[in-house]
């Protein structure tokens, strides 16, 4: 569900214009849920002022590597963080090759790898 976000959050960027953020529901805990919001023209991310677009439910899985958050430009390209970014979700009970590897390119793009639960 995570990808799918990102791919969203991507696609509602470039459709509106402006920057989009993606964001955990609880400070640097991604498994905790996240929410996309429509920035409110500042390029600055404030929660109370920042149109609510989506919140998604926590997964069983843990994150890691993850961002405090990420921002997607008006063009789709990733700011937030300014490099490449690798987040790792690993279920619980992982096993053999279960754990997902989510990169996303500075272009925004994201893109989803199996990787050994292991690593």
């Amino acid at each position: 569900m995570l990808l799918v976000s990102i791919h969203l959050a991507r696609s509602e960027a470039v459709k509106r214009g402006v920057p989009v953020w993606i964001s955990p529901l609880t400070t640097n805990d991604w498994s905790s849920g996240w929410e996309i919001r429509i920035d409110d023209g500042d390029d600055v991310f404030d929660s109370g002022a920042d149109e609510l677009f989506r919140r998604f439910d926590p997964l069983k899985s843990t994150i890691t590597n993850a961002p405090a958050r990420i921002e997607l430009s008006g063009q789709g390209n990733l700011v937030i963080p300014s490099s490449a970014v690798t987040l790792r979700l690993k279920p619980s009970g992982c096993e053999n090759n279960e754990q997902r590897q989510i990169t996303i390119e500075l272009s925004g793009r994201a893109r989803v790898t199996r990787v050994s639960c292991s690593s």
